[in-house]
């Protein structure tokens, strides 16, 4: 999105793009210019919650959700019980962790309780 934007506008940046569990497979071997990126915008804020977006640090602010939990944003404690987020079919039972990051991004719109520490 970022390097499409800069394209459209000669070279300006977008100023904040959210990584929301961005995809993995296919993606995270490739270079910088073929996938989401700490220059795409001014600043890329990255939300991990899974090994099935990428695992690899691509913004200028990296979240790794429930590091204590089997690694550093790799398992989600509530997919155990409620995910937060609507699972219909048995593929989205085995994308809990990946699907979480949603529940995560909406609720730390409006709340000042998340705490960070590092990974």
């Amino acid at each position: 999105a970022g390097q499409h934007y800069r394209k459209l506008t000669n070279g300006t940046k977008l100023r904040n793009i959210v990584g929301i569990e961005a995809a993995g497979p296919s993606f995270e071997a490739r270079g910088h210019h073929q996938r989401l990126d700490a220059s795409d915008a001014l600043m890329v804020q990255a939300i991990h919650t899974s090994t099935t977006g990428m695992t690899a640090r691509y913004g200028r602010v990296d979240v790794y959700f429930n590091a204590n939990a089997g690694g550093c944003g790799k398992q989600q404690p509530a997919c155990r019980g409620d995910p937060g987020v609507p699972i219909d079919s048995p593929m989205g039972m085995t994308l809990c962790n990946h699907l979480r990051a949603v529940a995560y991004f909406i609720e730390s719109i409006g709340s000042v309780d998340f705490l960070a520490a590092p990974c």
